[in-house]
């Protein structure tokens, strides 16, 4: 792999990660409005949902910033964002403007989906902790 595809591997990862690592923190600024938004979403046992969903994107964050264990780290944002799009950006329970707004927002899960896919197909590359 050449020095300038590594190079975009890691400003990949670096672009994927921050968007998990500043929502992670934004659930940990505002804990109670995130269960209160979960319970309002009925994601069933939020006060237990929260944290894992914190876990997952703080250690899966963590992950791909350092290039360490980094296909595992996309592992566990897979399945945050999996369940993410499905309970929460749930378009197909929407009518009028709502559904085009939540359909947007899944679409945006779907498009970081894809991103994660390719860390985990690619891994980490040479610019990595452990590549």
């Amino acid at each position: 792999m050449s020095t300038l595809e590594n190079l975009l591997m890691l400003l990949g990862r670096l672009a994927v990660c921050s968007f998990f690592l500043w929502t992670a923190l934004e659930k940990i600024k505002n804990w109670h409005r995130a269960g209160d938004f979960l319970k309002h979403k009925h994601v069933p046992y939020a006060n237990y949902v929260l944290p894992v969903c914190v876990a997952l994107q703080v250690v899966g964050g963590l992950s791909l910033l350092l290039g360490f264990y980094t296909r595992l780290g996309a592992i566990f944002l897979l399945i945050y964002m999996v369940a993410h799009a499905y309970k929460i950006h749930d378009f197909w329970n929407s009518q009028g403007e709502e559904k085009t707004t939540q359909l947007q927002f899944f679409l945006k899960d779907l498009a970081v989906i894809g991103g994660l896919l390719f860390i985990l197909a690619m891994g980490g590359g040479h610019i990595a902790v452990h590549a």
